[in-house]
C-alpha cells in the first residue's frame, strides 16, 4: 500500500478530496501531507450545503493553517 493511500484513510478523505504527496524530513521531524482534488470536481457549500458547486480559482498555500 502507498504512503498516500495509508494517509487517506487515516485523515478519511473522501472524493473528490485526496492525498497528492507526503514527505518525511527526519532532522526537522515534519510531515507535510498534501491535499488536492480533480480538475472539474464539483463541492457541497458548508454554510447553505448547497451542492454541485465548481471551484473557480485555486491557491496553493503552505505554512501554518
Amino acid at each position: 500500500m502507498k504512503d498516500t493511500d495509508i494517509f487517506q484513510q487515516a485523515l478519511g478523505l473522501v472524493s473528490p478530496w485526496q492525498v497528492k504527496s507526503s514527505t518525511f524530513d527526519i532532522n526537522l521531524k515534519q510531515l507535510d501531507i498534501v491535499l488536492s482534488f480533480a480538475a472539474g470536481s464539483k463541492f457541497t457549500c458548508p454554510s447553505c450545503k448547497q451542492s454541485g458547486l465548481s471551484i473557480h480559482d485555486t491557491i496553493e498555500k503552505n505554512g501554518d493553517i
